[in-house]
């Protein structure tokens, strides 16, 4: 089994899970979020483009889980602003010699970006997220 289709094999395990949620039609799914994933269904689609972006569900102060989505430079930018971030993802992509306004850098370390966003949403209640995301194009949803 090549990386490739390892890759591709996650990606799609990780659009079947966002497809689920999308299916239960729970209150707080956005828009936004809908086209997110519609974005990188057509990016899974195609052959010439691997899979891409970040998406997570965290767990937030309130004990509430939601699903945060950037597909697009402009979704990180926004993402990484409203959580405060936007430094230290600069600095990790000089460390990592990434560029984070790349789908495919996005993905490849999706887990370290996790790993810092998480303590901010496990701070956060719904309302500080919506509070935060307000006026930005950061997809996201609340999920159980």
């Amino acid at each position: 089994m090549t990386m490739e289709t390892v890759s591709t094999e996650q990606g799609t395990e990780n659009m079947e899970y966002v497809r689920r949620l999308l299916r239960q039609k729970q209150p707080g799914f956005s828009t936004a979020l809908e086209l997110a994933v519609a974005g990188v269904e057509r990016e899974l689609l195609s052959a010439a483009v691997p899979p891409g972006g970040f998406a997570r569900d965290f767990g937030t102060a309130d004990g509430e889980r939601v699903m945060v989505a950037a597909i697009t430079r402009q979704q990180f930018a926004d993402l990484a602003g409203a959580t405060r971030l936007a430094r230290t993802f600069a600095f990790l992509e000089r460390v990592l010699d990434a560029d984070f306004s790349t789908c495919s850098d996005l993905y490849s370390h999706r887990d370290t970006i996790a790993a810092l966003l998480a303590p901010w949403f496990s701070r956060c209640t719904v309302a500080d997220l919506a509070a935060a995301f307000a006026g930005t194009s950061v997809p996201w949803a609340i999920t159980g």
